[in-house]
């Protein structure tokens, strides 16, 4: 089934339920609604996501109106295999993440399962601060010893922490740490989302879109993590992790990234796709594997990588427009860009199998 979504790149379902709730009901939410209302018309409508996320239930259609919403919202109910809830934003729906919250990390928050969030925008707290800024912030959470505190300078967009979850047509930006995160987690597509301008600010190392450790779900069968067909722009670090030494380089703020999908889980069998992506200007590499097994790089275009879009920073110095590392996959059909004195593949210490693929740049398999 091909869908277009907002005007989005074009989203084949890979395992999921068509794009309608199975006999559910719809909820409405509207910025002139309230939330003692019961949600259940367009009358009746409630005045935000979080108000109507309480309320569903397995086989539920919410329907979000054109308009601005306050972030964060958490969503704790989740449907079923046959009757997943979905969010539908409407063109022009806009969750947007508080600048003066200093709590929060995520912005939109998926915590159950079977649920797909569909169109709309998320905007984060990026625009809010300076380079200066995240510098003394930085330099402020290292002298405390402790883990990060201020949680403005890390706010992610979007975060996926249960199984069998779909992102699709989002318009994700300005996000001071991750755009899209997915974490401990089986049976999530990403797909057909715009991603702009990630991870300038956080000492946390996130990506444009990132997945950090997968889980092999209840009685085994592992279905992966599918990361297709969205473009990532402008992603990277500009402050170290807060992990590593006063001063070092930073790292990651790659376009996309999977990170450890064996990590907590070494059974974990699940292959990760990333097929049909546009990856531009990532600061660090345009997609990157680290210790991580089964990944498949397969017709993406990427270029314009190892570039720093924060004006007197350094974005770090990861090398590779693709790049494995301690990792293993394939690598098949993408066509690849690298700068001058850049590699277009770089796996080190890595098994890749290639085919296919128009490099423009070094390629160097260690």
């Amino acid at each position: 089934m091909r869908i277009t979504i907002g005007g989005v790149v074009p989203l084949l379902l890979c395992g999921f339920a068509p794009l309608a709730p199975a006999a559910g009901r719809t909820l409405y939410v509207a910025p002139g609604g309230g939330d003692t209302r019961t949600c259940l018309s367009a009358a009746e409508a409630c005045a935000t996501i979080g108000r109507a996320a309480s309320l569903t239930l397995p086989g539920d259609e919410v329907q979000i109106a054109a308009g601005r919403y306050p972030g964060p919202v958490w969503i704790g109910r989740g449907g079923s295999a046959s009757q997943p809830i979905f969010y539908r934003f409407a063109a022009g729906a806009r969750l947007e993440h508080d600048p003066s919250d200093d709590v929060s990390l995520f912005t939109l928050d998926v915590a159950a399962p079977y649920v797909r969030i569909v169109g709309g925008e998320v905007v984060g707290t990026l625009r809010s601060i300076s380079y200066d800024q995240a510098q003394a912030n930085y330099r402020a959470e290292k002298a405390s010893g402790k883990a990060p505190t201020h949680q403005r300078f890390n706010q992610y967009c979007i975060a996926v922490r249960a199984d069998h979850v779909l992102i699709s047509g989002v318009y994700v930006h300005d996000c001071a740490g991750a755009g899209i995160y997915a974490q401990n987690v089986d049976d999530v597509e990403i797909s057909s989302n715009r991603v702009e301008r990630t991870g300038w600010w956080s000492i946390q190392d996130p990506s444009g879109i990132d997945f950090h450790y997968g889980r092999t779900p209840a009685g085994g069968g592992a279905k992966g993590v599918r990361i297709r067909v969205n473009t990532v722009r402008d992603s990277a670090n500009s402050v170290p992790f807060w992990q590593d030494p006063l001063n070092a380089k930073p790292t990651d703020g790659n376009g996309i990234m999977v990170d450890r999908a064996q990590g907590l889980d070494p059974r974990y069998a699940g292959i990760v796709l990333i097929e049909g992506n546009v990856v531009e200007r990532s600061g660090g590499s345009g997609i990157r594997a680290y210790r991580s097994t089964g990944v498949t790089m397969n017709k993406n275009i990427v270029s314009g990588s190892h570039s720093c879009p924060v004006k007197g920073a350094n974005c770090g110095d990861e090398n590779g427009e693709l790049n494995y590392n301690l990792a293993s996959g394939t690598v098949t059909n993408n066509t690849v860009r690298a700068a001058a004195g850049r590699r277009a593949l770089f796996a080190y210490e890595s098994k890749v199998a290639l085919g296919g693929n128009s490099f423009t740049g070094p390629v160097e398999v260690r």
